[in-house]
């Protein structure tokens, strides 16, 4: 373990723990209620035998290394044309950087000349579940919210974990969990702005704005209606927690909304390639902006993100057009609705032509 202490100090992290493989198939009861219902994350494996099972990973595997990598919360400050992006997902890619810190450590556990294939490296994006060995290796407790909160760290981290054929000494492991530290505290509950978090330690993915903004699904009008923040992820469950708060430095937004809604696919890759948000695509990320823009010039009839909104109106994407065109109701309802009025008289595509009929139907008709 002095090797592992060593390397991972070296890159400022401090909270990791072992444990041994068959420890994780305990947690496969507590999701099995949930993984049919609709309020499962369209983004998890519903085979929990692979969710739960460290071969998925690496064959052979013997002990996990699950590490927290720990990153800064920043409560951004908004300006009109100003957004920002969840804490997680600012900067390089956690998923590329973590990585590489874990392949280090594998090197100098010699994993890798020991045998062929002696690990394997999972970073939120396999089937296991991540949050279940880091509560298995003692890293923390679950928060009402479903995040995993470390009473150092908050849930101020991500989660990478390293899969070895290699054995360590019997107190190496892990052998205690950590008790639940919230205690009566509801204040993810009621700071959560569409309701997702229930009691019980349940939440609805439906409802979560970071999954809908990241889920290439319709998002409800009701729904987009209460994305204001930023254009990726939702930090506002993890703000309102206290064992964040005194983390969180308040920090100028960095994007402008206009700038990046005049992004091309390849503009788009070269400026946020390297981005953990960059993953879904462009017009994805045209949709949250659009959905941004739309919230926060409601009702200011302004025109130049009416302009903006208008400039994509005609697009190819089915999905950025018809989210311009929500946008362009949302700043300028009368203007708008001229305007989606006139173009569904010519509109040949059905699909397009339904969502005019609907948009003006719930935007435009007299109540």
């Amino acid at each position: 373990m002095d090797r592992i202490k060593e390397c991972l100090h070296s890159n400022g992290i401090f909270n990791y723990g072992l444990i041994r493989p068959e420890i994780i198939e305990c947690g496969k009861e507590f999701l099995e209620p949930y993984k049919n219902s609709k309020e499962y994350s369209e983004f998890a494996e519903r085979d929990l035998n692979k969710r739960f099972n460290p071969e998925e990973i690496l064959v052979g595997t013997k002990s996990i290394l699950v590490v927290l990598f720990p990153y800064k919360m920043k409560a951004h400050i908004e300006y009109n044309d100003s957004y920002g992006v969840a804490s997680f997902a600012e900067g390089l890619d956690y998923h590329k950087k973590n990585r590489e810190i874990l392949k280090e450590l594998a090197e100098k556990l010699e994993l890798e000349l020991n045998e062929s294939k002696g690990y394997g490296i999972h970073i939120d994006n396999g089937p296991m579940v991540d949050r279940y060995m880091a509560y298995s290796a003692g890293l923390g407790w679950y928060g009402k919210n479903c995040l995993l909160i470390n009473g150092e760290l908050g849930s101020s981290f991500t989660i990478g974990s390293l899969f070895m054929k290699k054995k360590f000494n019997s107190e190496d492991y892990c052998n205690k969990t950590i008790i639940d530290g919230c205690g009566e505290c509801r204040l993810c509950i009621k700071a959560c702005p569409n309701g997702a978090i229930g009691d019980g330690y349940k939440i609805d993915s439906n409802l979560c704005l970071s999954e809908r903004m990241q889920s290439k699904r319709e998002i409800p009008y009701d729904i987009r209606e209460k994305i204001i923040g930023g254009a990726y992820g939702c930090d506002i469950c993890q703000e309102a927690c206290p064992y964040n708060c005194v983390a969180i430095k308040p920090l100028a937004c960095r994007h402008n909304i206009f700038k990046d809604l005049n992004l091309g696919k390849k503009s788009f890759t070269l400026k946020y390639g390297s981005t953990a948000f960059a993953w879904r695509g462009h017009s994805v990320y045209k949709r949250n902006l659009l959905i941004l823009l739309g919230n926060r010039f409601k009702s200011t009839g302004d025109s130049k993100s009416f302009e903006a909104a208008f400039d994509l109106a005609a697009s190819n994407s089915y999905m950025v057009a018809t989210h311009a065109w929500w946008a362009m109701l949302r700043i300028d309802n009368i203007r708008a609705a001229l305007w989606i009025n006139g173009k569904s008289k010519v509109e040949k595509d059905d699909l397009r032509l339904a969502e005019m009929e609907k948009l003006l139907s719930h935007y435009c008709d007299e109540k």
